[in-house]
Formats: C-alpha cells, structure tokens, sequence
C-alpha cells in the first residue's frame, strides 16, 4: 500500500518541482537535468523507496546542479546534464 505524503513532504514536493521549472527556464540547468531529476524522483517513489526521495527532496538542487550524492547501497545519482 502506498505510503501518504505528510503536509511538510508534499510542501517540499512543490518547492522541488517549482525549483526543476524555476531553474530551467533561467537557463540554470538544461533539458536534460530537469527532466532526469524529476524522472529519478518519479522512479524513487515509484519504487517505494521513501529514504531516497526525502534526501532527494532536501538535495535536490545541488543534485540537479551536478553536484553528486550517494543513496542507498553505493548507488550514485549524478545530474550534470550529461547522459
């Protein structure tokens, strides 16, 4: 069963997506950040892994800006807008 947001959770839901589009159309991150970073976000919760998609959520800026963070078992998300 799907876990629900809280109140706090669903606040940072909306400052991530609003940062992605925010910074996109600033010319601060390309395409292919935003979209990677909502997709990694997406397949996260997808995947029920709740632990990534808070740290992801709290991150997510400097994620999506390139700078590396490590989740789960040695798993490495990386946006540099490079495939």
């Amino acid at each position: 069963m799907a876990e629900r947001l809280s109140q706090r959770e669903h606040e940072m839901l909306e400052e991530f997506l609003c940062t992605v589009l925010d910074d996109f159309s600033k010319g601060n991150i390309t395409r292919h950040q935003a979209v990677s970073g909502i997709a990694t976000l997406y397949t996260a919760a997808a995947e029920g892994r709740r632990e990534e998609i808070l740290e992801y959520l709290r991150k997510g800026r400097k994620l999506l800006r390139g700078e590396p963070a490590e989740f789960g078992k040695n798993r490495t998300l990386r946006f540099s807008g490079h495939p």
